[in-house]
């Protein structure tokens, strides 16, 4: 969070694995900073499976992947969330 707190990028590209904190989590902390609430996010799960993409769809995300990443579909997907 600190380095998207410092950066203020136009997107977020999310592909994290860490035991103690969630993409979602993530996410939703951005959203609860009135700095970051806009920026959107682009999440890449360490998990895939529906189960796991179900709640990014639900809570919001702009773009989700899953892994092996397309590279020139995530540059797309990249552009739409900029583009509005």
């Amino acid at each position: 969070m600190n380095v998207i707190t410092k950066k203020q990028p136009s997107v977020a590209i999310l592909d994290i694995v860490l035991l103690d904190i969630s993409t979602l989590e993530i996410k939703n902390d951005m959203r609860s900073d009135p700095t970051l609430a806009l920026i959107p996010e682009v999440v890449v799960p360490a998990k895939s499976p529906p189960i796991e993409i179900s709640p990014g769809r639900e809570a919001g995300v702009s773009a989700h992947f899953t892994k092996p990443i397309d590279q020139l579909e995530m540059n797309k997907a990249a552009e739409k969330v900029l583009s509005g």
